[in-house]
């Protein structure tokens, strides 16, 4: 039971079939201001927490389209706290090491749509009543660009061989480690700083 829902179940009591003395409700009133003052206390202790939790909060807010009184933003940050820290620092080592690869592709310059078959081409081409000559100009710079892309994304794997063998092997870029110590690093950092 929580501290407020104690107190409320005291004060139905008071209010209803205990017949108070002074000195209960002099008791009563302690414990709420004792409860009221802890809270206040908590808050300035967690001035942290309470700052993300709030920014965390709004961007999820926005995130869902919605207000206070919906549900999804609450569950959704209520399941972000329950994971354990460990399971945040696995999530965001995966991120760091799926980031390198899509820095890596951002400067290989891949085409858009360069996972669509060319066939796909093809048949949206000819929907949009093009000759056939057009449509096998347009294939051959399609298929052009793709091959120029291709090359440059050879060439900057073999420049980051880490990310070469994270996209092959799945051989990890950042370790368990290496995030764990500068997570805790920067964490401390910002307790004693701010």
């Amino acid at each position: 039971m929580t501290p407020e829902k104690a107190l409320s179940h005291f004060k139905y009591k008071l209010t209803t079939s205990w017949k108070p003395t002074a000195f209960d409700l002099e008791a009563y009133n302690a414990l709420v201001e004792f409860v009221n003052e802890k809270q206040k206390k908590q808050l300035i202790d967690n001035q942290l927490f309470a700052k993300l939790f709030i920014w965390s909060y709004a961007q999820l807010l926005r995130h869902y389209k919605s207000n206070i009184y919906s549900k999804i933003p609450k569950s959704h940050l209520q399941d972000i706290l329950k994971k354990s820290t460990d399971q945040h620092a696995l999530e965001f080592k995966e991120q760091l090491n799926d980031s390198e690869v899509y820095a890596v592709f951002d400067m290989a310059e891949l085409p858009d749509r360069s996972w669509v078959h060319i066939s796909h081409f093809e048949d949206y081409y000819r929907s949009t009543n093009k000759t056939e000559e057009e449509i096998k100009i347009l294939i051959e710079e399609i298929k052009n660009s793709r091959e120029e892309a291709s090359i440059r994304l050879n060439e900057l794997l073999t420049l980051n061989p880490k990310v070469k063998e994270y996209l092959y092997l799945r051989k990890e870029i950042f370790d368990d480690k290496f995030v764990q110590d500068n997570l805790n690093s920067m964490i401390s950092s910002c307790l004693n700083k701010y």
